[in-house]
């Protein structure tokens, strides 16, 4: 049996009449994208609507508008900020992770103070919460998730921030992708400078909660009515293998529970909502029996799920819609594993050393 990879939403290619002219295509998508390779330049976008620089009401900071049309590598960036004069102004630089996120627009987990964790002086992993999967319409010109008064490329942008205190890596956003990545400071990119005093990074929240709105919210575990077991409502942040899986939840000490643990294969799928094909008690996926069972017709269409996203997890249950480890492994490869894939509702026996979401349960299931 082939494994099961999400799938990506497709994008739409707009071109614009101004003036009677036609402008060249822009491209406005909403998943998240890998970085570019060393040395290889982001997709060009072409600049629309100058307007000079830009001050954002919401943080003081001023903003070079439209951003450059080239793309460099750091230290070019670093050397094109000092150099600009935009505006009459000699103070520009370029901006922190923190404040490069402030201009995010229609993703609430990338934004600053977002549950994406990564801001100025961050020493963790990029985690799951930085590279949403889909996202509403972007709000920005030309499919960016930017400020609308913005104009320039809706790819990568440079931060001067370090990824992990590394001198040869920096933090970057892809306003096609509201995505927060990283760079080596060879890659190629975009840079928007800024001036004004530099943003403080948030107050950081603790293990119960995630940041929504520039708050820490708590988070309590939300309780099944229909099984009574007990779960995480926001998974763990970071993607890991299934050993790694299997150890964070046994370790796990949450709103005064130790007993957290991986769920079964079964009852993981009882998380399913809007898709009797696959939810618990159907006949597709693994029964653990002597043989593992799996039909291609074991999943549902996409976007058929109950939240916003369209995701077939329930939805008090918070977090991005990706596949997700049990604790179950396969009876016939003793290397793999039981996983779902929410985006489709979808049953996937996977190598134990491939990286899933992480929601740990607590509790004994209801016959």
């Amino acid at each position: 049996m082939s494994n099961r990879r999400e799938r990506g939403s497709g994008c739409l290619t707009v071109a614009l009449l101004v003036a009677g002219t036609i402008l060249p295509a822009l491209v406005a998508c909403g998943r998240s994208g890998a970085a570019h390779q060393d040395g290889a330049a982001a997709t060009a976008a072409p600049l629309a609507f100058p307007t000079g620089p830009w001050q954002d009401p919401a943080t003081g900071l001023t903003w070079e508008n439209p951003a450059d049309p080239k793309p460099r590598d750091l230290a070019q960036s670093e050397a094109y900020c000092d150099a600009l004069a935009a505006g009459g102004f000699h103070d520009w630089r370029l901006p922190t992770i923190t404040e490069l996120r402030s201009l995010i627009r229609g993703c609430p987990s990338t934004m600053t103070g977002g549950m994406c964790p990564v801001d100025d002086g961050y020493a963790g992993p990029r985690t799951d919460f930085c590279s949403p999967d889909r996202q509403p319409e972007a709000p920005g010109r030309d499919g960016c998730y930017c400020a609308p008064e913005l104009a320039g490329s809706i790819d990568d942008y440079w931060s001067s921030s370090l990824v992990q205190g590394d001198e040869g890596l920096r933090w970057v956003v892809s306003f096609r992708w509201t995505a927060v990545n990283i760079l080596t400071r060879r890659s190629l990119a975009y840079v928007r400078c800024v001036r004004g005093e530099k943003m403080s990074p948030p107050v950081p929240c603790t293990a119960e909660q995630h940041r929504e709105a520039g708050k820490c919210v708590t988070d309590p575990p939300w309780t099944d009515p229909a099984t009574g077991l007990t779960w995480e409502s926001l998974p763990h942040g970071q993607e890991a293998d299934w050993a790694g899986a299997v150890a964070y939840c046994d370790g796990l000490v949450l709103h005064g529970h130790d007993d957290w643990r991986l769920p079964t294969y079964e009852e993981l799928r009882t998380l399913i909502r809007n898709c009797p094909r696959t939810r618990s008690g159907s006949t597709c996926g693994a029964t653990g029996g002597a043989t593992d069972q799996m039909r291609d017709d074991c999943q549902c269409a996409i976007n058929g799920g109950p939240r916003r996203d369209g995701c077939f997890l329930p939805t008090e249950l918070q977090g991005l819609c990706r596949s997700t480890w049990s604790a179950t492994p396969s009876v016939e490869v003793a290397d793999d594993a039981w996983a779902l894939n929410f985006y489709y509702a979808a049953p996937m026996r996977s190598a134990k050393m491939h990286s899933f979401t992480v929601r740990c349960v607590y509790g004994i299931s209801r016959p």
